[in-house]
């Protein structure tokens, strides 16, 4: 595989001789694509030179996010595309791209590079509130962190897609609500799941959305995995970049902001955390995000439901590509009683105006 990618690279740098390419290493975060760093060393007018990579390439598995259009071939085409259209732009830092490749020939799947960026993502395992920087940090750079993550969201969200071109992104009909094509989406997704578990509280928080769509906002392009985890940082707290685009759509930005804020809850109560000194409130965080949107969100009950069914379907697949590879995933194993089907169902319940049965072990969603 190197020898091949060293071959593909003195295809894209005629000028270069004796490419030569080394694996060393692989992000900590992530399961959606297969990640590795590479590092580039090749000659150019008879001077030696390095350069470090990120290899992001398709895999042959079945996909953690649903592929949101049939304009692309994969979701590494997708994401490709995306940043592509996002460095043109030019609101939010990303890693500088080398073209993509969609000829299996040279890795056995379609493949990108893109420049390595120096950083830090906060990881999930453990939560980035039970320790490491964040923890260590003082107050105001937790403030900092957190409203710089959200002050990125929201310029994302006043991007003009169709000026960016993103218009091969959209799933509407005729210019139409995005959501119900979104669930439609969702559902063929799900279809695999109840082939395999009737999974109940999907089941009918799928239904529950699709009969409650509220008149939707103007849509945006939205990032659809939406978290600081997803984001390199540097050691001052700079957002250094922003990174995982595999879900990227065009929707309305309350989708994006209710992930975060239900990502918010994931590594405070899911993980039994005190809410650090000065780490803003939930409440806080939406206020914030709205003062940078330049316009107050809506209908936050029915997107935390939709974020809260994508995180439990997309958690299931990856509960079950663990159990494939032999990995314990411990009381999240089941996948209709483990943490984020059981917040779903509270969150479905409160959307419907019930009070919800109460999650155990002092769980809130």
């Amino acid at each position: 595989m190197l020898d091949a990618l060293a071959r593909w690279l003195m295809r894209q740098w005629p000028q270069a001789a004796d490419v030569r390419c080394v694996f060393d290493g692989a992000p900590k975060n992530g399961m959606s694509n297969d990640t590795r760093f590479v590092t580039v060393r090749w000659q150019e007018g008879g001077i030696a030179q390095v350069a470090r990579y990120v290899l992001r390439q398709g895999t042959s598995g079945d996909p953690i996010h649903p592929l949101q259009t049939d304009a692309v071939a994969s979701s590494v085409e997708l994401q490709y595309r995306v940043m592509h259209a996002l460095l043109q732009e030019g609101s939010l830092p990303l890693a500088r791209l080398l073209p993509f490749e969609p000829d299996r020939q040279w890795l056995g799947a379609p493949f990108f590079l893109m420049a390595f960026v120096a950083g830090w993502a906060p990881p999930d395992f453990p939560g980035f509130t039970e320790q490491g920087r964040i923890v260590a940090a003082s107050a105001d750079q937790r403030r900092r962190f957190n409203e710089r993550g959200l002050s990125a969201l929201a310029r994302l969200h006043r991007i003009d897609w169709r000026a960016a071109d993103l218009q091969w992104l959209d799933r509407a009909v005729a210019d139409g609500p995005r959501m119900p094509a979104q669930l439609a989406l969702w559902d063929n997704y799900c279809a695999p799941i109840f082939a395999r578990t009737a999974f109940p509280v999907m089941a009918s928080a799928l239904t529950w959305l699709k009969a409650h769509a509220p008149d939707e906002p103007d849509a945006a392009l939205v990032w659809g995995d939406a978290r600081p985890q997803n984001m390199l940082w540097g050691d001052d707290f700079a957002l250094t970049a922003v990174m995982d685009w595999e879900g990227a759509a065009i929707l309305p930005p309350e989708t994006d902001i209710a992930y975060w804020l239900v990502n918010d809850h994931m590594v405070h109560e899911r993980l039994g955390v005190v809410r650090l000194d000065d780490y803003p409130t939930r409440e806080e965080q939406l206020a914030f995000y709205c003062r940078e949107l330049g316009r107050p969100v809506r209908d936050m009950g029915y997107y935390r439901v939709f974020a809260l069914m994508t995180i439990a379907a997309t958690m299931y697949n990856v509960y079950r590509i663990l159990a494939e590879m032999g990995v314990a995933a411990g009381a999240d194993a089941d996948p209709e009683n483990n943490y984020f089907a059981r917040a779903l169902a509270r969150e479905l319940a409160a959307a419907q105006g019930a009070q919800g049965l109460p999650l155990s072990g002092g769980e809130q969603a």
